[in-house]
């Protein structure tokens, strides 16, 4: 599947649908598994494409997976941000976190934030640097702009100009929204946490927090 939404830099964002008779216009439930909202968290999206190689290649010999894949749908998007997982993965790696460590580039290519000084140059060398761009994971709708997102476009998790401003987060809104997507999983890397529902720890405990 091609998502409705090119990023900053006219990039095709790219999935796999896996299901028993997927192109049947039918109700069933979906689950979405998507990574790399991070640039620089490479390994989210190889977790995200082994799950498809298991339903893949596990459905002719494991009844489990033949029957998850024959009742439901399993969207799988490995790279949500593929601009800005490109700059980090073929920059010359420095491991500093200096703004012009664009190995470490964690946010997309949205120049529009950035002031005029800055808004020169293409996303892999401008005088912004890695800085430039907006934090997918603090562009929804969901908290946006509360606790863990900045206010300012330098910001490492700089929540960008408004909710859902930027392509890549829009994307991922037209999957759960034209399918029955009843769960999904971001895969991301670094913290070793399991984030679930609210996912904002001063709100309330998720609800199933006592089981």
């Amino acid at each position: 599947i091609t998502l409705p939404n090119k990023t900053w830099g006219g990039k095709d964002v790219l999935g796999i649908e896996i299901a028993e008779n997927v192109g049947a216009a039918d109700g069933r439930p979906a689950f979405l598994n998507m990574g790399v909202h991070h640039a620089r968290e490479w390994p989210a999206g190889e977790h995200v494409m082994e799950w498809a190689y298991e339903l893949v290649n596990g459905y002719s010999r494991d009844a489990a997976i033949r029957g998850l894949v024959s009742k439901t749908r399993n969207i799988v998007v490995p790279i949500i941000n593929p601009d800005g997982f490109e700059i980090s993965r073929e920059a010359e790696p420095k491991g500093d976190f200096t703004r012009f460590d664009y190995e470490m580039k964690r946010k997309n290519c949205n120049v529009n934030d950035s002031p005029p000084q800055f808004a020169t140059g293409v996303c892999k060398a401008n005088p912004g640097g890695r800085v430039r761009g907006t934090d997918p994971n603090r562009n929804y709708g969901g908290f946006w702009g509360g606790n863990g997102a900045e206010l300012t476009w330098s910001g490492d998790t700089f929540r960008g100009s408004a909710p859902f401003s930027e392509p890549e987060v829009r994307n991922v809104r037209s999957i759960v929204s034209s399918r029955q997507v009843t769960n999904l999983i971001t895969m991301h890397t670094v913290a070793a946490l399991v984030l679930r529902p609210p996912g904002v720890a001063d709100i309330r405990p998720p609800l199933e927090e006592p089981q």
